[in-house]
Parts: structure tokens; sequence; C-alpha cells
């Protein structure tokens, strides 16, 4: 039985989103990076 790869693309950009919005309501204010890069 082989483990498939721990981080893949998809499962990065979920966390670094989940990651983010909790930044964004923790801190009230936007982030000063990817605001127009990561913005779906």
């Amino acid at each position: 039985m082989k483990l498939q790869p721990v981080i893949s693309k998809e499962n990065l950009f979920r966390l670094f989103g989940r990651v983010r919005e909790r930044f964004r309501t923790s801190m009230d204010q936007p982030l000063p990076f990817g605001n127009s890069t990561y913005s779906k």
C-alpha cells in the first residue's frame, strides 16, 4: 500500500486559503500579499 503525496497542490491551496481567511478575520484587514493573485 503506497502513500499518496502528503501535500498536493490542491490541498496546499485549500490549507493556505483557510489560513488566509483566519488571518483576515482575526486581523480585520486584508493581507498585504496575494490579494489579487489568489482571490477567486
